[in-house]
This record gives C-alpha cells, sequence and structure tokens, in this order.
C-alpha cells in the first residue's frame, strides 16, 4: 500500500480499512480543503479489472448526485502498483459505523432515521438505475453497511465502480455472500433488481443488528426474519419486498422512494437544511 503524495497532501491519517485498500483523511496544500482519498492495490486485480476500473471511474465522474460520494480525481502512485481516488469526505463514517454503535450501546436506530436513510440511498439508486442518463445504467453490485457513508442526517453511497474482490478468502465470506442476490450467486447475473436485494440486506442488518447467515444459491424460500416491536409493519414490509427470491417481485429503486414514508423523511430532511 502506498500513503497519498505529501507533495499534494498534509496531515494525511487512516479512518478505514476495506477490501480494496486503506481509506486516509487530508488535507489538499493547495486549496486547504479536507479529502478522502482511497488507497487502491491494483496487484489484487488482473489487467481486465484495472481497465474496468478506469472505464468505470470515468464513468463516475457523471455520477453527479447528492447521495452519492463524489470523486475528484483518480492518480496512478508512482510505484504504478497503488491507485489513489480522492474523493468527498464524510465525517460520521459508515453506516457499519452507526450500527456498531447502536448494538454496543444496546440502544436501536429510531424508525425516522431508518426512512431517511432508505430515502436517500433509494434516490441514488433511482439515478443510477436510470438507462437514460449519460451513461445509461450503472451497478454497485457491491452494496453494504460499509458502503454507505454518514456526513450529519445525510447518507451517500460510495465506492461506485470499484472492481469486485474475491470474498472467498476472508473468514467472514459468509456475510458478504449473503449480500449478493440468488441470481448473481447462482447464474453470475447482476442487474439493477440485484442491487435491490442488497439494499433490503442492509436495511435487516441495520434494524436488528444482525449479521445475515444464510447463503443465496440455497435459498427455497425468501429470508425470514423478525424486527424490534418498535419497528413499523410498513418498514417490515419494505424489507421483505426487496428480498424476494424471483428478481422480477422485488421492489424498483423508484418504488423505495416513493413510499409515502419514504417521502414523508425526504420532507424532514429538506427542513434539516
Amino acid at each position: 500500500m502506498c500513503e497519498p503524495s505529501s507533495q499534494i497532501y498534509r496531515d494525511v491519517s487512516v479512518i478505514g480499512r476495506g477490501c480494496h485498500g486503506r481509506v486516509y483523511k487530508a488535507f489538499r496544500r493547495d486549496t486547504g480543503a479536507v479529502v478522502a482519498v482511497r488507497d487502491v492495490d491494483l496487484r489484487r486485480f488482473d489487467a481486465a479489472a484495472v481497465r474496468h476500473l478506469f472505464e468505470q471511474e470515468k464513468a463516475e465522474v457523471r455520477l453527479v448526485h447528492p447521495f452519492i460520494v463524489q470523486n475528484h480525481s483518480m492518480t496512478k502512485s508512482r510505484e504504478e502498483f497503488s491507485l489513489h481516488i480522492e474523493m468527498e469526505y464524510c465525517a460520521d463514517g459508515s453506516l457499519d459505523d452507526l450500527r456498531w454503535e447502536r448494538k454496543m450501546s444496546h440502544c436501536y436506530i429510531p424508525e425516522y432515521r431508518i426512512w431517511e436513510i432508505i430515502v436517500q440511498v433509494a434516490g441514488a439508486l433511482v439515478y443510477m438505475h436510470d438507462p437514460n442518463k449519460p451513461g445509461g445504467i450503472v451497478l454497485h453490485k457491491n452494496l453494504k453497511l460499509s458502503n454507505i457513508l454518514a456526513n450529519g442526517h445525510a447518507v451517500k453511497i460510495g465506492d461506485v465502480g470499484l472492481p469486485e474482490i474475491d470474498y472467498t478468502k476472508r473468514p467472514d465470506y459468509h456475510v458478504f455472500e449473503a449480500y449478493r442476490a440468488p441470481e448473481a450467486t447462482k447464474f453470475g447475473i447482476y442487474d439493477t433488481a440485484s442491487d435491490i436485494w442488497s439494499f433490503g440486506v442492509l436495511l435487516l442488518e441495520l434494524c436488528t443488528f444482525k449479521q445475515p447467515n444464510w447463503k443465496p444459491s440455497l435459498l427455497k424460500v425468501a429470508p425470514q426474519y423478525e424486527l424490534w416491536e418498535e419497528y413499523s409493519d410498513d418498514l417490515y414490509y419494505l424489507i421483505e419486498d426487496c428480498l424476494k427470491l424471483k428478481a422480477s417481485e422485488r421492489l424498483t429503486a423508484g418504488d423505495i422512494y416513493l413510499h409515502p414514508q419514504a417521502q414523508e423523511a425526504l420532507r424532514r430532511l429538506k427542513e434539516y437544511e
């Protein structure tokens, strides 16, 4: 791994470690702006995956949306084996951090906050899944709690366009596998409905603090679960409709975004501004 250039950044510190590499907080020397810099180890990928990364990164430049983490630039390190992606800094960490903090304090996340998260993630997916925007449909393929970043009341999808990692060698592989839709694990098929499955899994994890333990490829019926009594039937059934085994039966991002409770949450978010 390669720390961001001291000629470009100052006060560099590690704020996260993910499957693709470390994430740093840094200040640009030219503007003083605080940014995040992801260090991607290119040696983990074959040449085709690296080309795909650059192609996707170019596409992500066009993904300008308030609910998507904005990438500023992408440069190779002098050693050529490390890629630095400068991006928008989100001060409050990821939803996985939120889940962990709440779990440790034995305090569930209020439902109004869950709906605020839902409408923002759904809004980003509506935009990404729009075939009529420049670049067409963009699939995330790796949507999970650690890829949703928070900044106050705002949450944003990150890691759009990064290539898939081989998770099979990780000790927590079963968690990553559960986030993949049945059609993806069985047949390698990804589409917009696959992102919705992942969305349902992350909501279930956020609402129960329990990591999923099923194998999507072996499911004969949809995952069974219980939510705390503090949560409404609306929330329960929305998650259920994201986790349909048949991709065609799942909600779309637009369906989720237009849910009355999601729209009420959106109105609240506008009042916070």
